[in-house]
């Protein structure tokens, strides 16, 4: 498979900040419009019993995005603040995909993979929070509003889905400071997380002759109800966040397998069910003198899903970890070190297994100009291990 790839990216971008004579009383607006292009063109040569076969593929996407917010904070009291702001997002990606192969030296077009996507998506959205603190306790609450208008259309087979949907995510933050440096908190939240651009496109990545990796336009958004609990301590030098939570999602997004009649394998993402999720998380930070800084954060947590798709049960119940660390070491004046490492352990899917996977990153930085300037360079995972891997395990007499 040989790709030739062009890109293009315009992205300019205004602010605007007001300071008022009373302190921390602000006013932001923000606005900003990014517009990229990406067009590939791939070249595929398969042989198969010593059979070659010659197949082109070409992909034009064109993404342009409008973006506006305000937001304005008015203090009152001695510790009281009021937050109150609105953010409108517009999209527009136009998609063209067609793959050919040649037979009998004619360019000839597979219909399945010859379509044109456009997708649009309004998303308008207003929210008003307040916090304020009672002696040792906090209280911060909020509430957003967001209205969406997303319409994805295949032209050429004049199929068109539009969806409309008006939310409310509430938020509650309440802290306790059981004594100095020592504060328990408590909070709830709901939120949102809409499919990714990528999934939603209908067309395959036609690299594998027997895997194929397709988008959902039918694709919904997943909701999640968040409450936790967390005790923390702070200290001169460091503090550490220890937390317990639970993590209720509806319309999960979770990709699936299918065998097709021909024997390859389609994976797609659907909204199967539900996910429960109860976890552990630990956040630490700690400063060695004036030349080490650490900071490590470690996540366990068991995962439920319960879903059906098409008549067939796809649920898991798995256990999983991850972790990162963060160094950073200030070697000499003006000369720093990083270190970043990942690891995320395995855990079940719905249909089989996801592998761990880890990775080392490291960073130099020196200021030069007297410090006016400074030179980095950095080396990203550097024991090439950052493989994203997983086994499918389903029961299908041709897979």
């Amino acid at each position: 498979n040989r790709e030739v790839e062009d890109e293009k990216n315009v992205q300019p971008a205004l602010n605007y900040k007001r300071e008022f004579a009373r302190k921390d009383q602000t006013l932001n607006v923000d606005f900003q419009y990014n517009e990229s292009y990406d067009g590939e063109t791939s070249d595929f040569t398969q042989t198969e019993n010593e059979v070659t076969t010659l197949q082109r593929a070409e992909n034009l996407a064109e993404d342009k995005n409008w973006f506006f917010q305000t937001d304005y904070v008015h203090p009152f009291g001695e510790d009281g603040k009021a937050e109150a702001g609105l953010r409108s997002t517009t999209r527009s990606v136009n998609n063209e995909y067609a793959l050919e192969e040649l037979q009998d030296d004619n360019w000839v077009v597979f219909p399945a993979f010859n379509n044109n996507l456009v997708y649009n998506e309004r998303i308008h959205a207003a929210y008003l929070m307040a916090g304020n603190k009672f002696n040792k306790l906090s209280i911060q609450a909020g509430l957003r509003g967001e209205y969406s208008d997303i319409t994805t259309e295949l032209t050429e087979t004049n199929e068109a889905n539009h969806r409309e949907y008006f939310n409310l995510f509430p938020s509650v933050n309440l802290g306790y400071d059981i004594a100095k440096n020592k504060t328990l908190q408590l909070s709830y939240s709901k939120r949102i997380n809409r499919p990714h651009f990528r999934e939603l496109l209908p067309f395959s990545n036609f690299s594998d002759s027997r895997n194929f990796f397709q988008g959902n336009p039918n694709l919904n958004p997943e909701y999640t109800h968040a409450f936790e609990t967390g005790y923390l301590v702070n200290w001169d030098n460091g503090s550490i966040l220890s937390s317990a939570y639970y993590r209720y999602r509806i319309g999960d997004i979770q990709r699936v397998v299918q065998v097709e009649t021909d024997g390859t394998t389609r994976t797609f993402p659907v909204n199967v069910g539900s996910t429960n999720s109860y976890g552990l998380e630990f956040n630490f930070s700690y400063t060695f003198g004036k030349w080490w800084d650490i900071n490590s954060s470690a996540n366990f947590f068991r995962s439920i899903t319960e879903g059906v798709f098409e008549g067939q049960t796809l649920s898991r119940d798995t256990y999983a970890f991850h972790t990162r660390t963060t160094s950073k070491m200030r070697i000499s004046k003006g000369l720093e070190f990083q270190t970043s490492f990942f690891y995320r352990g395995p855990r079940k899917t719905t249909q089989g297994r996801q592998l761990s996977a880890y990775s080392l990153d490291l960073a130099l930085a020196k200021d030069i100009l007297k410090g006016k300037g400074t030179i980095s360079a950095n080396v990203r995972d550097l024991l090439n291990t950052r493989k994203w891997r997983s086994i499918t395990e389903i029961e299908e007499e041709n897979y």
